[in-house]
């Protein structure tokens, strides 16, 4: 399950949500791959939200490709993510071109995890969480990129943003959570440098009880846009979590 929702400061300022999240099933001889991206638009360019859809999509359909061809996820190198995303990159570019604007009015984060039943690989640019269940607790699989003052980051537009992306193959993730930095400051302990069990904890129950994650989706954008998140941020907010027992759906 997965869903993006405006912070309150954009529902205020009649500004579109600028995060957007994708998740989708990849048939491969492996078996099903789950592909999930999410991208978090900067708030500061006018056209991010329209750079965050395009990249996630882009990037997804990028890796499709060589996943129904025969790569095994395990066998994803850190070359092989930086060509897909250089392809998303490159997409955001000929789109500022298409609209004659800079490409920095398109700038966004990304994050993606690629699981099989017998690795998961993950990659990220900027700030954002990929959070997975260690023994009895969690782990981030990257803790968030910032830049060296508050509030910044490195997004996918920028010329240089292949020294900023980071790529790992993982064994043994049965479940995962993908999240934007609107999420962060509920979501991490940022003294510890961990994920808060009692956050993600009842997620990931409720995903394996659950007969259909359908039926979490509204539960989702409801604590979304709850009060007690809205009190502790106003930016937009991500959340996909997914399990080996059920299904990711919209």
């Amino acid at each position: 399950m997965y869903h993006s929702e405006p912070g309150s400061s954009h529902t205020k300022d009649g500004r579109p949500c600028q995060d957007f999240s994708l998740a989708t099933i990849v048939a491969t001889a492996e078996g099903d791959v789950l592909l999930a991206a999410c991208a978090d638009g900067a708030g500061s360019a006018q056209f991010s939200s329209i750079g965050a859809e395009l990249a996630c999509g882009q990037l997804l359909e990028t890796i499709s490709s060589p996943l129904q061809a025969g790569l095994i996820v395990s066998q994803i190198s850190a070359e092989d993510f930086s060509a897909w995303f250089r392809s998303a990159h490159e997409a955001l570019i000929a789109k500022a071109n298409e609209i004659e604007v800079a490409p920095r009015e398109l700038a966004c984060t990304l994050l993606v995890a690629v699981a099989s039943a017998g690795a998961t690989a993950c990659a990220q640019i900027g700030d954002g969480a990929i959070v997975i269940p260690d023994n009895t607790d969690y782990s981030t699989v990257f803790w968030p990129d910032n830049g060296e003052y508050a509030n910044t980051t490195f997004f996918l537009t920028d010329p240089a943003f292949e020294t900023h992306l980071v790529s790992r193959v993982l064994r043994g993730v049965e479940a995962l959570a993908m999240l934007t930095d609107g999420l962060q400051r509920l979501a991490l302990d940022f003294r510890d440098r961990r994920p808060h069990a009692p956050f993600f904890g009842p997620f990931f129950n409720a995903l394996r009880m659950a007969d259909s994650a359908d039926e979490l989706v509204l539960p989702l954008r409801g604590f979304l846009n709850s009060a007690a998140v809205n009190e502790r941020t106003e930016d937009d907010k991500t959340l996909l979590i997914a399990t080996r027992q059920t299904r990711v759906c919209a």
